[in-house]
């Protein structure tokens, strides 16, 4: 189940893991600490995550539409609470942003996203 900190328009949780890619999540614009969580609702091994960066359609990106992201952390949490994450840089000009989790689920336990 997708949850997020509030919602702008119809843009819900989510409409992120919808399997369309031009359909999207989005938080207010007056929300000061947004947030997007998903609970897979069961353990599993999370070797990466690929997140679809939100398009505008126009190479030149004149909304900043793929810099929305820049610097959002991704945090993976086990069972006891343990959390290891990852920060996006720049994702200015980045379509497909590609998190790499190999270390930590091969030496942990499982683990679900929030």
């Amino acid at each position: 189940m997708a949850t997020q900190s509030s919602t702008l328009n119809s843009n819900v949780a989510s409409r992120a893991v919808d399997g369309k890619l031009w359909s999207f999540s989005h938080t207010q614009n007056s929300d000061r600490n947004p947030w997007w969580k998903i609970d897979l609702e069961d353990l599993h091994v999370i070797e990466s995550i690929v997140i679809k960066n939100r398009w505008c359609q126009n190479k030149s990106d004149p909304k900043n539409c793929l810099c929305r992201l820049s610097h959002v952390v991704v945090s993976l949490f086990n069972r006891n609470g343990f959390v290891t994450a990852r920060k996006l840089g720049d994702t200015c000009g980045i379509l497909e942003l590609v998190l790499d989790f190999s270390d930590y689920s091969s030496g942990s336990s499982n683990c679900t996203l929030f």
